[in-house]
């Protein structure tokens, strides 16, 4: 259920905001910019990356501003938008960006992750979505409550988005880097499947001119494994034949038949 402290607070800083909107499917865009029209002061929209990159530089000329907010679309003619991100980010390296993707699009999220997106909402996409992901977006960078920086999967299993710390009942749960890694890609993207390969691109990206390792399903199937026995709660889904995505609602762990837990 979502905040509705939050939720104001969110709406108070979304009407303030001038957005760029990208989306080469004409149809789309259009039911999308009336429902952005809720939520933001101006909307921009681009029919493709090339358009895009044009008016976020002509607005940069004009107004001596960058836009508050960019939501692009990754399949698109004449640029793409992992060239169109990589291009903003050369421009201005602090700009807010939230990427849409269809489902069959899952693979490309990891290379906008690896640019250090981390905000993304699936098509078709609803106002519930747009709520979450914006409340998640703008809070997170204005807040001066510590909470906005928190994940609440339960109300005694909390994520620490600052610190990518997982906390039961306020004690620290030890995970290895690979299982930070996880968490804070399945936290962010809440509403997305990732594959094996995914989360296999996602722990060996290379660094330091490194060689990427032997793709293996069954060393990701180990690390996600020894993740769940860590943490008290099931809260990792696997959706057979597609991968893994955070569950909708944390549940208690059980043995033979009876919660692990008790409330």
């Amino acid at each position: 259920m979502l905040d509705l402290n939050k939720m104001k607070k969110m709406y108070h800083i979304s009407k303030k905001l001038k957005v760029l909107y990208v989306e080469d499917d004409l149809v789309l865009q259009n039911k999308s910019k009336i429902l952005f029209n809720n939520f933001f002061k101006r909307i921009d929209v681009a029919n493709d990356g090339l358009e895009a990159l044009k008016k976020y530089e002509d607005y940069k000329k004009t107004k001596n501003l960058y836009y508050d907010l960019v939501i692009t679309d990754i399949k698109m003619p004449n640029l793409d938008g992992v060239a169109l991100v990589k291009k903003i980010f050369s421009i201005n390296r602090d700009q807010k960006i939230i990427v849409t993707s269809a489902y069959s699009e899952t693979d490309d999220l990891i290379s906008f992750i690896n640019l250090g997106i981390s905000k993304f909402i699936q098509k078709p996409f609803t106002t519930k979505q747009i709520t979450e992901v914006l409340m998640d977006t703008l809070l997170q960078h204005v807040a001066k409550d510590p909470i906005d920086n928190n994940y609440t999967l339960d109300e005694e299993l909390i994520w620490h988005k600052d610190t990518k710390e997982l906390k039961f009942k306020g004690d620290n749960i030890k995970l290895s880097y690979n299982q930070i890694m996880i968490m804070d890609l399945l936290i962010n993207n809440p509403q997305h499947t990732f594959s094996s390969l995914d989360i296999f691109k996602l722990l060996n990206n290379e660094t330091n001119g490194k060689k990427e390792k032997d793709f293996s399903i069954d060393s990701i199937k180990s690390i996600i494994k020894r993740l769940r026995h860590k943490i008290p709660y099931d809260i990792i889904e696997n959706i057979y034949g597609f991968g893994y995505k955070l569950k909708d609602k944390a549940e208690p762990k059980k043995i033979k038949g009876e919660p692990l837990i008790t409330k």
